[in-house]
This record gives structure tokens, C-alpha cells and sequence, in this order.
């Protein structure tokens, strides 16, 4: 399987990619090439990627904000949620 994770050096992501990465494909953009941040960059890779992003069999959002629940009022946060 191929699995695009955002967010693989991150606690939870890493995790993940540590644990699928020996019968899986994985995928993982750093934040200089896919910045979720900024939706403009994101959308250009994300239009720049659909090759890469239509054969992927899973698509894993593990990128977040550190901080707890004041993370929740991020920029992160308030820009994603709710989609």
C-alpha cells in the first residue's frame, strides 16, 4: 500500500511511519516542500503532487500544533477544522 502521511516527524506521525514502513510505502513531504501553514504553498504542491497524491491508498493527517488546548486556537487549527 502507499500511505501519505503530513506530519511524519511529528510524535504521532513518526509513530506511524516507524510501524508501517516495512510493508508499506510511505510518503512524507516535509514542511518545506508541503506547508500546511500557508494554503497558498500547500495548494501548489497539492496541484504539483496529484500524481503522486491519486495512487496513494491512504492519506494520514498527523501534523498538529504542540501546546495542548491553547493549540486549539493556532492558526493550524482554526485554518483545517472544520473541513
Amino acid at each position: 500500500m502507499k500511505i501519505l502521511i503530513f506530519g511524519a516527524t511529528g510524535m504521532v506521525g513518526s509513530g506511524l511511519v516507524n510501524a508501517w514502513k516495512e510493508d508499506h510505502k510511505i510518503i512524507a513531504p516535509p514542511r518545506i516542500e508541503a506547508d500546511l501553514l500557508n494554503f497558498d504553498h500547500f495548494s501548489r504542491w497539492c496541484k504539483a503532487s496529484s500524481p503522486v497524491i491519486d495512487e496513494c491508498d491512504i492519506i494520514v493527517y498527523a501534523a498538529g500544533d504542540v501546546g495542548g488546548i491553547s493549540a486549539q486556537n493556532s492558526i493550524l487549527y482554526t485554518t483545517l477544522s472544520p473541513c
